[in-house]
Formats: structure tokens, C-alpha cells, sequence
């Protein structure tokens, strides 16, 4: 399993998602910063776990609540992604697939770090 962040530069992105592709590994894509890149990318891609403005930049729909959120994610998947978890503010998060969608509630906490969330719950879902 590889997961990766769009930190690095997109051609990185790019040839890192073939050599796993080409191994049979699955790929776990942070889809940040937002910014507009080819359909390949995502053509398969396990889990891609944008936020709300993430997900407008891929799609160009406003997630400003759930069911626009709902429409986003049935976009990704119609470009090729498997799974997809949205991750919106208070709502909490979208999980959606080709068999559905769920709603995750969000858990209030109090936060010590509030720099990366997003990545410490991918992390949490990739060694789940």
C-alpha cells in the first residue's frame, strides 16, 4: 500500500501510482494541496480522501452539504476511483463506493494539532 500526497511534484505523483499499479499495489491518494490534474491518475486509485474545496477543484461542485458532497463523490468515482472519503467539517465524513455511500459523523475532540488532521485519519484508515 502506498499513499501519497500531492505535496511532491505531479510527475512523482504520476510515475509512483504506475510502478504500484504495475505491482498490484493498492494506492491511498491525499489529494493536497487542490489543484486540477489528468483523469489517469485517478483511473483506479483505491482511496482518494479530498475535503470539501479539494473535492470542488476536482469536480468544480461547491460541497457545502451533504448531498453536494454525495454528488462530488459520485463524480470521482465516475472518473475512475474506487472509494472515496470526503472529509467535511462538522458534517464529518463521506465514505462512497460503487455499493453506496455512509456518513460518518465527526467526534468532537480536543485538538492538540490542528496543522494535518486529514492526513493523521488517513493514516489511521491505512493501517486499519
Amino acid at each position: 500500500m502506498i499513499l501519497l500526497p500531492l505535496e511532491i511534484p505531479l510527475a512523482t505523483v504520476g510515475h509512483a501510482i504506475d510502478l504500484a499499479r504495475a505491482n498490484k499495489c493498492i494506492v491511498i491518494l491525499d489529494p493536497a494541496p487542490a489543484q486540477s490534474y489528468s483523469e489517469q491518475i485517478l483511473q483506479g486509485l483505491y482511496l482518494l480522501t479530498p475535503n470539501e474545496s479539494e473535492a470542488e477543484t476536482l469536480t468544480g461542485i461547491k460541497v457545502d452539504s451533504v448531498g453536494t458532497a454525495q454528488t462530488a463523490a459520485k463524480f470521482l468515482l465516475r472518473m475512475g476511483v474506487l472509494n472515496v472519503a470526503l472529509t467535511m467539517n462538522s458534517p464529518g465524513v463521506l465514505l462512497a463506493s460503487s455499493v453506496g455511500w455512509e456518513m460518518i459523523p465527526a467526534t468532537a475532540v480536543q485538538s492538540i494539532d490542528k496543522r494535518q488532521p486529514e492526513i493523521a485519519l488517513t493514516a489511521h484508515w491505512q493501517v486499519r
